[in-house]
């Protein structure tokens, strides 16, 4: 990712399960996922997840005090 491009802070992305994987795997890199849901549509596995920034998770994490970095 570009330094001087700031993330979108949410990503929600949805499609079938065999499209997705690919797309999922490479945004958990710089993003959390927060909710998942898997759904069948027309004998298809569907799947939406909603992800948050890392960044954004460091955030809030710092406003609540909490650790920036599991133990």
């Amino acid at each position: 990712m570009d330094i001087e491009t700031k993330p979108k802070p949410l990503r929600i992305v949805s499609g079938p399960y065999r499209e997705m994987e690919h797309q999922l795997n490479q945004l958990l890199k710089d993003y959390v996922a927060l909710v998942w849901n898997l759904c069948a549509i027309a004998d298809q596995m569907h799947v939406t997840c909603v992800m948050i920034h890392q960044s954004e998770m460091r955030k809030m994490q710092l406003m609540q005090g909490g650790p920036i970095r599991p133990n």
